[in-house]
C-alpha cells in the first residue's frame, strides 16, 4: 500500500512538472511569434515609406515634365515665313575699256634741280644764326649791322665768311679783339670754319690793330 502511495505520488509530481515545462514551451513559441511579427511590421512601416517618397517624387517629375511640354513651343504656333523669290535683276553691257591713246607723249619726270652756290651759302648763313646763342657777347660786346667793320682786313677772314661773322652777330675789331680761347672754339665751331684757324691766323691780335 504504501508503494501504491509512492508511485501516485512521483505520478503525479512528474505531471505537475511536464504541465510546467509545456506551458513555459507555450510561452517561449508565442514570444518568438510576437518578434516575428514586430520585425514584420517594422518592415513593413519602412517600405510603406519608402513607396509614398518614391510616388511623391514621382508625382513632382510628372508635374514638372508638363511644365516643360507646355513651354515648348509648336510647330503651329509658329508660321514659316515664305522668303520672296530672289529676281536678278538684268545685267547691262560692261562698258568697254578705252583703248590707250598711244599719240599723247608721257610726261617726263622731273629731277630736282641741284643746288646753286647761292643756295648752299644761304643753308650755311642759317645754320649760323642758329648758333648765335652759343655766344658770349656780355664777355665780346654787342654790336649792329650800322657799327659794322671792314672784317675782310683780317687776314684769313673772306666775303663769305664775313657773311657768317655777321649772321652769329660779330660785325667789329673791337668784338674779335676780346676774344677768350672759349669763344674762338665757339665762334670756330659756329662759321663751320677749320679747328684752330682762328688761332693760327692770330685774329685777335689783328682786331687789336685794325680797332686802333
Amino acid at each position: 500500500m504504501a508503494d501504491l502511495i509512492k508511485i501516485l505520488i512521483f505520478l503525479s509530481g512528474s505531471a505537475a512538472l511536464g504541465f510546467i515545462l509545456g506551458r513555459r514551451s507555450r510561452n517561449s513559441d508565442v514570444a518568438v511569434h510576437e518578434h516575428q511579427a514586430n520585425e514584420q511590421r517594422r518592415a513593413f512601416v519602412e517600405v510603406k515609406n519608402r513607396l509614398d517618397r518614391c510616388t511623391a517624387k514621382r508625382a513632382g517629375l510628372e508635374r514638372e515634365l508638363a511644365q516643360l511640354q507646355k513651354a515648348k513651343p509648336t510647330a503651329r504656333s509658329t508660321p514659316a515665313v515664305k522668303t520672296p523669290p530672289v529676281t536678278k535683276a538684268p545685267q547691262k553691257d560692261a562698258p568697254k575699256a578705252k583703248a590707250p591713246n598711244l599719240a599723247t607723249p608721257k610726261k617726263k619726270e622731273t629731277k630736282p634741280k641741284p643746288k646753286t652756290a647761292a643756295s648752299k651759302q644761304e643753308e650755311a648763313i642759317e645754320r649760323v644764326k642758329a648758333k648765335a646763342q652759343q655766344i658770349d657777347f656780355d664777355r665780346i660786346g654787342r654790336a649792329s649791322e650800322a657799327e659794322k667793320d671792314d672784317l675782310k682786313k683780317i687776314k684769313g677772314v673772306g666775303p663769305f665768311l664775313e657773311k657768317k661773322l655777321n649772321a652769329l652777330g660779330i660785325y667789329t675789331f673791337a668784338q674779335i679783339a676780346n676774344f677768350t680761347d672759349e669763344d674762338k672754339e665757339r665762334v670756330n665751331d659756329a662759321i663751320e670754319f677749320f679747328p684752330g684757324r682762328i688761332s693760327r691766323d692770330n685774329w685777335v691780335g689783328q682786331a687789336k690793330s685794325l680797332r686802333n
